[in-house]
């Protein structure tokens, strides 16, 4: 549990979280980008769980060897959500100075 408690993770949550309650939607709209949100959350557990059931023993291989890619492109991965969130914070910032 304590390697989804770090800085970023719990930053990009209660950002996204703030973004869906304070923003101006109505309510079906909010609601749908809420389950969006949990959707999308889903996934990093989803993907593997899904992959183990459909491959069975043949998962295992493939498994390890995307493990150790995105350990090998660790920085890289979190360099581009970093990038992703500060262009879409800067274009928020745009609308909002118009």
């Amino acid at each position: 549990m304590g390697i989804f408690l770090n800085p970023m993770n719990v930053s990009l949550v209660a950002a996204a979280g703030l973004a869906i309650t304070h923003g101006a939607f109505a309510p079906v709209t909010r609601t749908l980008l809420s389950i969006g949100f949990v959707c999308a959350a889903a996934l990093p557990v989803a993907i593997p769980v899904l992959i183990v059931l459909v491959r069975r023993e043949r998962a295992e291989p493939m498994l390890r060897g995307l493990r150790r890619w995105m350990l090998k492109h660790n920085g890289y991965l979190s360099a581009g959500i970093l990038l992703l969130v500060g262009v879409l914070q800067l274009i928020k910032a745009l609308q909002v100075w118009d």
